[in-house]
């Protein structure tokens, strides 16, 4: 082959693969974008979820749905607190009654502080009047 013709298919070939490389890029930005579409949508999804009362899905936060599926500490928690106060029939519970019930159930609390964990979860049940606060320590759901 003449040397013409081989360098005008080495430039060829570099379009080629410039066009391709950028091609790629755009594919990339456009499936980050998907990605974040569906994040968000996720996210208007545990909102409505939460305003109703429902437990937030478990698929609204990746690195969670990565590991098992499994919703963030405080919504899990307060799920179950809830679950708690509602089986109690109406009956107000202390902090520490819940505990015993939650341990009871498995639920996993933290370590350190678990009567913080629950305290934290109520403050939300509460806010959205799921739970109500009956005295400084007294709580029960709210039918």
């Amino acid at each position: 082959m003449s040397e013409a013709l081989i360098k005008d298919l080495e430039e060829r070939v570099s379009t080629l693969r410039k066009e391709v490389a950028s091609l790629s890029r755009e594919i990339r930005k456009i499936e980050s974008q998907i990605e974040q579409k569906k994040r968000a949508l996720a996210l208007c999804n545990a909102l409505l979820a939460y305003e109703r009362g429902r437990p937030i899905p478990a698929t609204v936060f990746p690195s969670q749905a990565a590991a098992g599926g499994a919703p963030p500490a405080r919504a899990r928690v307060g799920n179950a607190v809830l679950e708690v106060l509602k089986e109690a029939g109406g009956t107000p519970l202390t902090i520490k009654q819940m505990l015993e019930r939650l341990e009871a159930k498995g639920v996993p609390l933290r370590s350190k502080s678990p009567y913080r964990s629950v305290h934290m979860a109520l403050k939300p049940l509460i806010r959205r009047g799921l739970v109500e606060k009956l005295s400084r320590s007294e709580y029960r759901a709210v039918e």
